[in-house]
């Protein structure tokens, strides 16, 4: 039985419950690393990767236990969920890579070691400034180290000067190019052959004399094995760290597949404890890998969920509902389905009544229509700021 069999309903027959639909497969996206010198206080709060689903949203506070839910868990759920929450290594489920020159003594990363290949090519053999998140989320003061391990060996080596350049910002080459009475315009391909046309390698080894890293085959190997690893860290709300999602990830099943089934095993768990504020976080995170899956119908089954459980805590209170702020990501993601679905704002009013319709729990005193009022009105609102 699915999380929604025990979750939803239709109107018109209280004793049938909705079946979940499959999901599809799509690689996340990967995001621009900005630069952050590391600090050299300590930090008492604990790294975001082993935070909870519930400490990573930012839900707005613990909303109250309403009728009960029967979500019966077997044990065996839990016993993998407990297993799977842990960085210790499984037998059989971790990645596990082999020397470049076939065959010889297996090499085992850490999942941090792992992250550290996904940016490497950000960064230059001097590199003396790293993103903070290497340093609150993950304890590395001092990355370098690492990424000098694996150099040593072999996933790393350093690029020739044409990689360097391109590696540099467009603005960065067009202000060189203007030093040197050159034209400016064009795209980054065309500003690096021009510079090493017009100015010459040997001018430019001296002006870039410190090369960026690249992946050798080895580390692209790494890199296309563990894409769980990255989506995790780039997705917080997911509620899963790198090291669960270091052994969800392992074998042939799509990295997605296996994180959403992770969420909906928790999801089914705190259901059943009716834990609202830590259910509309797990959902929001399953809402996240199904618009990475181009699911946009279950994505929006999910944030009227998440938006539901936000709502709940309005009661019937006019007040309260005219101050309502429902929070702004879950109101961003909202949108972003209403387009990919091409939904008027009539069509997307309609479509949240019908699934708040279906909805058991909490147990609302707002009507159905008033709480798609609100979402629309909220979403308006946040698109004029």
């Amino acid at each position: 039985m699915g999380i929604l069999d025990l979750f939803r309903r239709k109107k018109r027959d209280k004793d049938a419950p909705a079946a979940a639909a499959d999901t599809p497969d799509q690689q996340p996206s990967r995001e621009a690393p900005t630069e952050y010198a590391p600090p050299t206080a300590a930090v008492d709060e604990p790294p975001a990767a082993c935070k909870t689903a519930a400490q990573s949203e930012a839900a707005a506070g613990d909303i109250p236990a309403a009728g009960a839910v029967a979500a019966p868990t077997a044990d065996a759920d839990k016993a993998e969920e407990a297993a799977a929450e842990s960085c210790a290594p499984v037998e059989g489920e971790t990645d596990i890579e082999k020397a470049a020159a076939g065959g010889g003594q297996a090499e085992v990363l850490s999942p941090t070691e792992i992250l550290m290949l996904f940016y490497a090519e950000n960064y230059s053999q001097d590199q003396q400034f790293f993103e903070g998140f290497w340093y609150y989320d993950y304890q590395l003061q001092d990355p370098y180290p690492t990424l000098q391990m694996l150099w040593e060996q072999g996933y790393l080596q350093l690029g020739d000067l044409t990689g360097t350049l391109q590696r540099e910002t467009a603005a960065n080459l067009r202000q060189l190019l203007r030093r040197q009475g050159l034209p400016t315009s064009g795209n980054k391909q065309v500003l690096v052959q021009r510079l090493l046309d017009s100015v010459g390698p040997q001018a430019l080894q001296q002006l870039f004399p410190h090369r960026r890293f690249c992946l050798t085959e080895k580390g692209r190997q790494i890199v296309a094995q563990n894409p769980g690893i990255y989506y995790a860290h780039t997705h917080p709300n997911c509620g899963v760290d790198i090291c669960t999602a270091h052994q969800l990830c392992a074998g042939p099943q799509n990295h997605l597949t296996a994180l959403y089934a992770q969420l909906e095993k928790k999801a089914r768990q705190q259901l059943e404890q009716q834990d609202w504020a830590a259910y509309r976080t797990t959902r929001f995170g399953m809402s996240q890998i199904a618009q990475d899956q181009d699911d946009q119908r279950r994505a929006l089954r999910l944030l009227a969920e998440v938006l539901y459980c936000d709502l709940y805590q309005l009661g019937a209170d006019a007040a309260a509902i005219s101050r309502a702020k429902l929070p702004t990501g879950t109101l961003r993601a909202l949108r972003a389905v209403q387009r990919a679905l091409e939904l008027s704002d009539r069509q997307l009013h309609e479509a949240l009544t019908e699934e708040f319709s279906s909805l058991l729990s909490p147990r609302h005193e707002l009507p159905d229509e008033t709480c798609a009022d609100i979402v629309l009105d909220a979403l308006g609102a946040a698109v004029k700021v």
